[in-house]
């Protein structure tokens, strides 16, 4: 989508190159040659936020129900026990340097 917006742009300024005063139809094809140029980059711009975003946003709703299908399968079991695991071993580091 950049190789039309540079062409639009090169050809925008050559036309610039060739006017002979600001008012003529050179300057003008040249000024909107370039607003056109911005305005289609401005719109690659938003195209490419926006499935940036979509795959975001698809990416966290696998992510969570990943998680809760681990959760579901016997995963909060698990982290009840590391949570127990981790509680001993801050009493026990507690009581060794208390």
């Amino acid at each position: 989508m950049l190789v039309p917006v540079g062409a639009i742009l090169v050809m925008a300024h050559g036309a610039m190159l060739y006017s002979r005063a600001p008012h003529d139809t050179e300057a003008m094809v040249a000024h909107l040659g370039k607003v056109s140029a911005y305005l289609v980059l401005l719109t690659a711009l938003m195209k490419m936020a926006s499935a940036d975003m979509l795959e975001r946003i698809r990416a966290e709703q696998a992510l969570g129900r990943m998680n809760e299908a681990l959760e579901g399968s016997g995963g909060g079991a698990h982290r009840s026990t590391r949570v127990r695991e981790r509680d001993a071993a801050r009493r026990n580091c507690g009581a060794t340097t208390g």
